[in-house]
């Protein structure tokens, strides 16, 4: 699925089994103020588990480590970016990514 070109993109890499790096590309437009993209709201949840078990970040680099994520289970992340006058995009794409299991 392609992002909107005033959403995000994003792409969740596992480093380990309860960690992912998440690569952002910010939105193709600026926001109606032309303020710039300053921060990058994160959110890592579960395909099977409840809401609580989502990861909420906030990231101000492209490249975003989220800790605290379980073994061998499998993540959507869905990002939001939020400019300098506060404004925020449209929601990014969903992007699935599942963590390995823990070494025996």
């Amino acid at each position: 699925m392609t992002a909107a070109p005033d959403a995000p993109s994003n792409q969740g890499v596992p480093t380990g089994p309860k960690q992912a790096n998440i690569q952002i590309t910010p939105p193709q437009a600026l926001p109606p103020s032309g303020s710039p993209w300053v921060q990058f709201k994160l959110t890592v949840c579960p395909v099977r588990g409840p809401s609580t078990a989502c990861v909420r970040r906030t990231c101000t680099t492209l490249l975003c480590t989220v800790p605290g994520l379980s073994p061998a289970t499998t993540y959507v992340v869905q990002t939001v970016a939020v400019a300098e006058d506060g404004s925020q995009s449209v929601p990014s794409n969903e992007a699935p990514f599942t963590t390995p299991s823990l070494p025996p």
